[in-house]
């Protein structure tokens, strides 16, 4: 990833937060030089030693299933994104795009125990339905609800991450003036996307040189 020093995020805390709350990823696992490319949600966990495990679950009919384990795997959580016109400049540029994301290397082991599996899908029920008012309760259906049904269907997979690489890319190469316009512009917009961005660069303002 291209990353100029502007736009390295290294704080541990804010690129957690994107991974919860932007969860679903680009899995990737090169296999002789070509890339197997699946999307799926994510869970992130810190185990006791401090390094950050990221458990998933894919079809067992996915062909990235029979390749995944002990794999060298990036996982790339897409954090908001938005359009940034020069309108909103104090003085007269080009366009750009203001964008969040985090690219997780790590080594995969497959999860092939059904009980495994289930603990798989029970925590990303969890965490999916965390701020439901009233969250769905985890359970299977009949044809899932065995051992070999599960084990047939679905494989479950832990990342253990070996490297983090985020790019927060906020406008921090432009004048305080140019920011506060791009703050303000983004503000009169009323997507997500752009309300996102908006309190990403309200956040990190102190850093900002």
């Amino acid at each position: 990833m291209y990353l100029p020093s502007k736009f390295h995020c290294q704080d541990t805390k804010e690129i957690q937060s994107l991974m919860e709350n932007y969860p679903l990823a680009t899995v990737i696992t090169i296999v002789n030089n070509s890339p197997l490319i699946s999307h799926l949600p994510m869970v992130k966990e810190v185990d006791s030693n401090g390094t950050m495990i990221l458990i998933g679950h894919m079809s067992k009919a996915n062909p990235h299933s029979l390749h995944i384990n002990k794999s060298e795997t990036t996982v790339i959580f897409h954090g908001p994104n938005s359009y940034i016109t020069p309108k909103w400049y104090e003085k007269n540029d080009v366009p750009t795009w203001n964008y969040a994301v985090a690219h997780c290397k790590g080594v995969t082991k497959l999860i092939l125990d059904a009980e495994a599996i289930q603990n798989c899908l029970k925590k990303l029920t969890v965490a999916a339905e965390k701020n439901s008012i009233d969250p769905w309760e985890f359970w299977l259906p009949d044809d899932l609800n065995s051992p070999t049904s599960l084990t047939s269907a679905i494989v479950g997979f832990e990342v253990t991450i070996t490297e983090v690489t985020a790019k927060f890319k906020l406008s921090q190469n432009r004048s305080s003036a140019d920011r506060k316009g791009v703050i303000a512009g983004l503000e009169s917009r009323k997507d997500d996307n752009s309300r996102a961005i908006q309190t990403l660069i309200k956040a990190n303002e102190d850093r900002f040189c």
